[in-house]
């Protein structure tokens, strides 16, 4: 169940600006450990001087939505 097939690289959707989901700012409670292969490191680094953002923020726009779609009964301005 873990293991998701990969959608290719076109049919990603660019990367969200910041804050085009959020209506208001919510408090950062936990931190968690992203595990990655080296290659992995390689890319998300990559990614992060391409895009002009930090690692992190590369992460959040890319996991998030995803989530947020797949789940969408979670939102809390869910009807």
């Amino acid at each position: 169940m873990a293991e998701q097939p990969r959608r290719p690289l076109d049919e990603l959707p660019p990367l969200a600006p910041a804050g085009a989901s959020k209506k208001r700012k919510e408090p950062k409670v936990t931190g968690y450990n992203f595990r990655m292969t080296a290659s992995e490191k390689t890319l998300l680094s990559h990614a992060s001087d391409v895009e002009d953002l930090s690692e992190q923020k590369i992460l959040e726009r890319l996991v998030w939505p995803v989530l947020w779609e797949r789940y969408p009964e979670l939102r809390r301005d869910h009807s």
